[in-house]
């Protein structure tokens, strides 16, 4: 199961773009250009949904897609840590 949050990428008034994801509010990094803040956006969604695992704290479950995001991917050590959390067998109401 792959699991992917969107991302809303925005131009810095300095320079590059901020990431940011909604799901996951913990989620707001600055790279120098698009692939430089989607790379971080990866690195830090890892970062926040291994402390919720790591917490026994269920991961937010992603929203769709809104206009101007963009999907991003945790690595795969996380999406294997994620199907327990959003295996078709668990019940949503039960997080």
């Amino acid at each position: 199961m792959d699991v992917a949050y969107a991302v809303c990428l925005e131009p810095a008034f300095t320079g590059g773009y901020f990431a940011s994801c909604r799901d996951l509010p913990g989620v707001v990094v600055h790279g120098d250009d698009r692939e430089g803040a989607l790379r971080r956006a990866s690195d830090a969604l890892d970062m926040v949904l291994a402390v919720l695992i790591d917490e026994d704290t269920a991961p937010p479950f992603p929203t769709a897609l809104q206009p101007g995001e963009v999907m991003v991917y945790p690595s795969e050590t996380i999406q294997q840590l994620l199907g327990y959390y959003f295996a078709p067998s668990r019940s949503h109401s039960a997080r």
